[in-house]
């Protein structure tokens, strides 16, 4: 079973990046499920056929283009606290551009492309 989800177009409205989240059952159990999550970019005329942006078992969601429209921030989850990575389109593998201990989700860049804005998870709450 596959889904479509958080569609982002990029700033010159030529691409969508979208999420596609597969349930595919877990290999010798007859109830259980795996969820994955990856990032597939599409041009908006159609005439070029999506490609898949992120592979591996790592949850990938939350995508937002840079204001150049040559990066995406995303949020990767790899069996630790959510963190956000960035993927250049020029080619090669997405870096991690956060380290929070408790986790970061939400990325949004600024205008100018300068910075670039996310939430992260509380740990603990006060009593």
């Amino acid at each position: 079973v596959k889904q479509v989800e958080s569609p982002a177009l990029s700033p010159d409205g030529k691409w969508v990046v979208y999420v596609v989240r597969s349930m595919e059952p877990k290999p010798d159990a007859t109830e259980d499920w795996f969820y994955h999550t990856h990032l597939w970019l599409a041009a908006t005329d159609g005439k070029t056929p999506p490609r898949r942006l992120t592979f591996g078992a790592n949850s990938n969601s939350s995508p937002a283009w840079h204001p150049d429209g040559r990066r995406i921030a995303f949020v990767r989850a790899a069996g630790a606290p959510p963190q956000i990575n960035v993927l250049s389109l020029d080619g090669g593998e997405a870096a991690p551009f956060t380290k929070a201990e408790t986790g970061a989700t939400n990325p949004r860049w600024s205008p100018d492309g300068t910075k670039l804005f996310y939430f992260g998870y509380m740990s603990r709450y006060a009593s």
